[in-house]
């Protein structure tokens, strides 16, 4: 699959993750990403309503 270099930049605050693998190992996970930060999404306004 490849490695993932995570590290956290406390100076802006943010959560950066580099991918060394291919291009479509790229997507997939961009979009399992983005699919979690939905779900994230809506746990929250669940949460507040």
């Amino acid at each position: 699959m490849g490695l993932v270099f995570c590290s956290f930049r406390r100076r802006r605050g943010v959560y950066a993750c580099w991918l060394k693998i291919n291009s479509s190992m790229a997507r997939i996970i961009k979009k399992a990403f983005q699919n979690i930060e939905f779900s994230k999404k809506l746990t929250f306004e669940a949460v507040d309503s």
